[in-house]
């Protein structure tokens, strides 16, 4: 089963080059390095590959993804206290 779902935002690895020699990679992939992108294509099965809405079609492998994380959003210290008195 795929990690990610269609519409997930994800990252692509920044040291891409480093870490990954795979002839499937070409320049273009190398220079998406480090940003977030959109999945518009999980793989079917073990063999297939996701896609991704910013590039041109390339076949990416869920081991050149990391997670991304929104933006932690600013808490009032109104709702600190709220929590730490059980409210």
């Amino acid at each position: 089963m795929a990690k990610y779902k269609v519409g997930d935002k994800v990252q692509i690895i920044p040291d891409l080059r480093k870490k990954y020699h795979f002839p499937g990679l070409t320049p273009e992939m190398l220079k998406m390095a480090g940003m977030e992108v959109t999945i518009i294509r999980v793989p079917a099965t073990s063999n297939d590959y996701y896609k991704i809405k910013e590039d041109e079609g390339w076949s990416w492998t869920e081991d050149w993804f990391e997670d991304t994380y929104p933006e932690p959003k600013e808490v009032e210290e109104s709702e600190i206290l709220s929590l730490m008195q059980g409210d």
